[in-house]
């Protein structure tokens, strides 16, 4: 019952988000945030009695082998889901779509019941397929018409006419969709047989670009074409936004790469499942070359800590569709969407649609593959990944460092290239960037390993033995912190080898301490007894302890982890002290604001 609760709250929040808009958008989070509550204990304890134990202090009873690795799966997920959710709390936004796709795969989880959903009946999909008329009234006539399953046993072998769909009382589907092609590398027969294609099975409006007079002539056959005239200079985001600019229909289908039209080429599959489907903003199909290579390519994106990780694959369906993130190949859309969100026309060619899609995803908008439908596309379409300088363009639009795609592709880029300033993320209560935590590493390393080349006992103190305890500096991390012998000599030649290696030393006297100034952040060097080897092993003196920090091992105190502990006390591996949160962000919905963190826990991919 307590599932079923959650599953009903959650679906009528996004329903009430669809039908009155932006409304109560914190009433609306912190609802849901009751809600995951309420699951989580569901996770922790197995039964709704046992969960309500563990919130009075009672020990949980433990995970039962055979459902550790669902309820941990789970459980990964529903953390994602509440980062989320505390995000659009932040920017007083309602929650967003996919957070309701993660949501059901966790119910689904738990309980094989809510996995799956029934198609929805022919007197449902009427009313969600009737078209609005310019006053915004419902009209009688459909946009699509709805289907219907007639079974497996229906047109053997060849299983395509399994599904049906007729109606009477359908907008004409000249008056609702565009296609749209870029034909500036077509031959004149190439595009000619497109066209013939397009017109022998649909008299849908096309807009064309063509770049030379021999293949605009061929366009002159097909009353339903619409020239754009470009160069072959012309940059294609310049040529899909002129495209785009000359459709008036409702819809669009983004005809990227198509070279050949065909029955498979189901728009009313489509634009079908574009209006029974909550919040999805484009719904593509699978592909085949000229090859005769098949591909359906969903892909799922993650944008957290200046990283970006794009993979192949879906989570979740619906009406046998896959939900995905971003599609290759054409697409349909709503027109209006490319006014909302139009593309970048400054982006290269290879990644201009994943950009497009990245902000369609930001706004809340999820996408569809459906692999019954099929187009025919030429083969360049399937390899976007490869071209580095195309994605340092994206590394720096979306400020991350590291690029992770499909094909095992990995791309990584330097402060510089990604156009990122190292003092500003503290200021703004943002993480600290990989690239800048590496510098950072990298001159603390230097600075040990000049006072070790001058016979200077030195070790990391404070609070960086904890980030080295940790796994390394933190994306929070202040100022980092060494120790040096407190003796007048010591100090003395710590000074002079560090001035001579070009460092430059100040002495601030509030503090009683020495200083170095790195980017954003301070070394501080305190004077203390650095003697603490002896409390090692007589047989383990001769070599000092040193901690993993920067990429780099460094001189620590004998037990890194006891020094730790003792000198934070209890709670001392949590990211806060007990009690406290992050910071709120100064950049609210930043894939980097720290208050999007877990408050313990390791934190993964940073220095």
């Amino acid at each position: 019952m307590l599932l079923k609760m959650v599953w009903v709250q959650v679906r009528h929040s996004f329903r009430a988000r669809r039908t009155r808009g932006r409304l109560w958008p914190r009433r609306c989070v912190l609802g849901v945030l009751v809600l995951l509550c309420a699951l989580s204990m569901v996770l922790l304890a197995g039964t709704p009695s046992a969960a309500s134990k563990s919130c009075l202090g009672h020990r949980t009873q433990a995970l039962r082998k055979e459902d550790a690795g669902p309820r941990k799966e789970a459980a990964r997920e529903l953390k994602d889901v509440i980062i989320d959710l505390q995000r659009n709390k932040e920017v007083k936004e309602p929650p967003r779509a996919d957070a309701l796709l993660a949501l059901q795969r966790i119910l689904g989880l738990l309980d094989p019941r809510f996995a799956q959903q029934e198609a929805p009946s022919e007197e449902v999909q009427k009313n969600l397929l009737r078209a609005e008329t310019d006053g915004g009234m419902w009209s009688t006539l459909l946009e699509a018409c709805p289907e219907r399953y007639s079974g497996p046993s229906h047109d053997r072998p060849h299983h395509s006419q399994a599904f049906t769909s007729e109606c009477d009382n359908q907008v004409p589907e000249r008056e609702l969709i565009t296609i749209t092609v870029d034909a500036t590398g077509f031959s004149p027969s190439l595009l000619q047989l497109l066209l013939q294609d397009i017109s022998r099975y649909k008299f849908v409006p096309v807009v064309v670009a063509v770049s030379s007079d021999r293949t605009g002539y061929v366009t002159e056959d097909f009353g339903q074409v619409k020239v754009v005239r470009v160069t072959s200079s012309t940059p294609p985001p310049v040529r899909w936004s002129r495209l785009l600019r000359n459709v008036t229909t409702k819809y669009v289908l983004v005809g990227r790469d198509i070279i050949s039209y065909s029955p498979f080429s189901d728009l009313q599959r489509l634009l079908r499942v574009f209006r029974l489907t909550h919040y999805v903003g484009f719904v593509g199909g699978a592909t085949r070359s000229e090859h005769g290579n098949w591909k359906v390519a969903c892909y799922q994106s993650r944008l957290q800590l200046f990283s970006l990780t794009v993979r192949e694959g879906y989570s979740s369906s619906t009406s046998e569709c896959m939900y995905c993130d971003a599609v290759g190949g054409p697409f349909l859309a709503l027109s209006a969407s490319f006014k909302d969100t139009p593309i970048d026309t400054k982006l290269p060619a290879d990644v201009v649609f994943i950009d497009w899609f990245m902000r369609m995803h930001d706004s809340g908008s999820l996408g569809l593959a459906c692999p019954d439908v099929l187009f025919f596309t030429s083969e360049g379409q399937h390899q976007p990944w490869e071209s580095r300088q195309s994605w340092a363009v994206i590394a720096k639009k979306w400020g991350v460092t590291d690029i992770h795609l499909p094909g095992h592709t990995d791309h990584h880029f330097t402060c510089h290239a990604a156009g990122m300033n190292c003092s500003s993320p503290r200021q703004q209560h943002l993480a600290v960037p990989p690239c800048c935590l590496a510098r950072l590493g990298f001159t603390l390393s230097e600075v040990i390993r000049i006072l070790e080349g001058a016979y200077i006992k030195v070790h990391v103190a404070d609070g960086t033995v904890l980030e080295g305890v940790k796994g390394g500096l933190q994306p929070w991390v202040g100022d980092v912190h060494l120790a040096v012998r407190n003796t007048t000599q010591d100090i003395n030649q710590t000074l002079t080898a560090l001035q001579n290696n070009g460092f430059k030393v100040k002495f601030d006297w509030a503090s009683g301490e020495y200083q170095i100034q790195a980017f954003s952040h301070n070394i501080i060097i305190h004077r203390r007894s650095v003697d603490l080897w002896f409390d090692l092993p007589p047989s383990q003196r001769e070599v000092s302890t040193r901690l993993l920090i920067g990429g780099f091992w460094l001189p620590a105190p004998p037990n890194p982890g006891l020094y730790a502990r003792g000198l934070l006390g209890p709670g001392s591996l949590f990211h806060q002290p007990l009690g406290h949160t992050w910071p709120s962000c100064s950049v609210p919905g930043h894939h980097a604001c720290l208050d999007h963190l877990p408050l313990d826990g390791t934190v993964t991919g940073l220095g």
